[in-house]
């Protein structure tokens, strides 16, 4: 999911220079375009990075921001899931997964303020590689199917994050 800081911003992206030069081009390639949802949220970030402390020394040094490529497990609530699809245990059960960055995204009060937004809600877990996200599943897949259960009916997938870094 990109990021952006107000969905201002998000509406300019297709007037970027490297967005119409290099992406826009290749978009029938890896898209169904005539499917696409837009899906403008506000993202809170319940664990932004492992703990001081926490894990491996290099899972601590790991940022988001900072890396071109991580493992992403985006989670989409549909409309007729569960209203409580986020809970208070969201972060511990992310962590119990080895999930090193975890945020759940309500839809933007700004532009959904007239109707109704697509889903209830998003969810958002990275990993450094795709051992890193199977060696956390197979250490406590309770815990990976409580979380991913607390949405109802929802989409998710797994997928390589890939982003420009400036």
């Amino acid at each position: 999911m990109p990021s952006f800081d107000s969905p201002k911003d998000a509406a300019a992206l297709v007037h970027e220079p490297l967005f119409v030069d290099n992406i826009r081009p290749d978009e029938p390639l890896f898209q169904d375009l005539p499917r696409v949802i837009f899906f403008i949220t506000e993202e809170e970030v319940i664990v932004s990075r492992p703990a001081i402390g926490a894990g491996a020394a290099v899972d601590r040094r790991w940022d988001v921001l900072e890396r071109p490529t991580s493992i992403h497990l985006l989670q989409f609530v549909r409309l007729d899931g569960n209203p409580g699809w986020a809970g208070a245990d969201d972060a511990e059960l992310g962590r119990r997964i080895g999930a090193l960055r975890h945020a759940v995204n309500r839809p933007s009060a700004e532009v959904y303020s007239d109707g109704a937004p697509p889903f209830l809600g998003a969810r958002q877990l990275w990993w450094s590689t795709l051992t890193a996200f199977q060696d956390g599943v197979d250490a406590d897949r309770a815990a990976f199917d409580k979380l991913l259960a607390q949405a109802g009916h929802a989409v998710t997938m797994l997928a390589v994050s890939e982003r420009f870094l400036r």
